[in-house]
């Protein structure tokens, strides 16, 4: 086509795009605003925009799993472990490669005494070691050597806090 159709054509999608734009952004906002209400300690809140944000209809599913893990966290510090489990197994659903998802869902397991779940995710949780910052093997390690310690095999939760010592970054 012609030179100035062009122009109008892409003028448009430009208007387009940034009248829809905030629109796009609604579950993004949400994260955002459930993030800075939990490091504020509004607990609440937090649970309240992350709730929202996966009901946006906006989110890719890895940001969608990203809002369930954190809800899961906050039950956890709550003290709310069997909803916790459940938010952790919904970003899971999500997204299968989020490996602190699986080592505070098994740890969260062993605290409820579901020991054989709990071991499950601990392993599925070190498969996805490679590409994690330094500190994740050693997290989850020691979230293994504590579900070692609930089972009452202290010589095997020692084993696994000498492999986390092992592991840790040097």
């Amino acid at each position: 086509g012609d030179p100035p159709m062009r122009l109008s054509y892409a003028a448009l999608s430009i208007l387009l795009l940034g009248l829809a734009g905030p629109a796009w952004a609604v579950g993004l906002e949400l994260i955002l605003e459930g993030r800075e209400a939990e490091l504020a300690g509004r607990r609440d809140a937090a649970l309240n925009a992350y709730a929202e944000a996966v009901q946006a209809g906006d989110l890719l599913d890895t940001q969608r799993a990203y809002a369930y893990s954190r809800m899961g966290a906050i039950r956890a510090y709550l003290g709310d472990n069997i909803k916790a489990i459940d938010e952790y197994s919904k970003a899971l659903q999500l997204n299968a490669k989020l490996g602190s998802a699986y080592t505070l869902r098994g740890y969260l397991r062993g605290v409820i005494g579901q020991y054989e779940a709990a071991e499950k995710d601990q392993q599925a949780a070190l498969k996805l070691t490679k590409g994690q910052k330094a500190d994740y093997a050693p997290w989850v390690l020691q979230h293994y050597a504590d579900l070692w310690r609930r089972r009452g095999d202290f010589e095997r939760a020692l084993e696994y806090c000498a492999r986390a010592d092992r592991a840790g970054p040097r």
